[in-house]
């Protein structure tokens, strides 16, 4: 237990926020490059400490969101500018059995998913 508490302080990285970020090249016989391929859970938490770090530290270009429509529909900061404001947003929509579907590029403001909660 004390190796892998370790080893988690030896790949994550230290943000105030956002959990679970590491650098995918820091897994033993990696093929990414180092700083080229990153994984964190719910970016929209960042402090703005956490931010300048994704931004500027690590230069972050392309946010690849890979959470379920479930999962989205519980991040009431999906949509937060200070985070999201400089990417293009797109969604894949399945269609039908065979799920084959098209990215479709969503409009200002307009969230991923649909809830009456929320996305109104």
């Amino acid at each position: 237990m004390e190796n892998l508490k370790e080893l988690c302080k030896e790949r994550n990285i230290d943000f105030g926020k956002v959990k679970n970020a590491r650098d995918l090249a820091s897994v033993n016989s990696s093929p990414v490059l180092k700083g080229r391929i990153f994984r964190m859970g719910r970016v929209g938490d960042a402090t703005d400490s956490d931010i300048n770090v994704l931004m500027s530290g690590l230069g972050m270009k392309t946010l690849i969101d890979l959470r379920s429509p479930t999962e989205l529909k519980d991040d009431n900061k999906v949509l937060r500018d200070a985070v999201f404001g400089s990417f293009t947003d797109v969604v894949w929509t399945e269609q039908g059995r065979r799920k084959d579907g098209c990215l479709r590029e969503l409009k200002r403001g307009e969230g991923p998913v649909k809830s009456n909660s929320f996305w109104k």
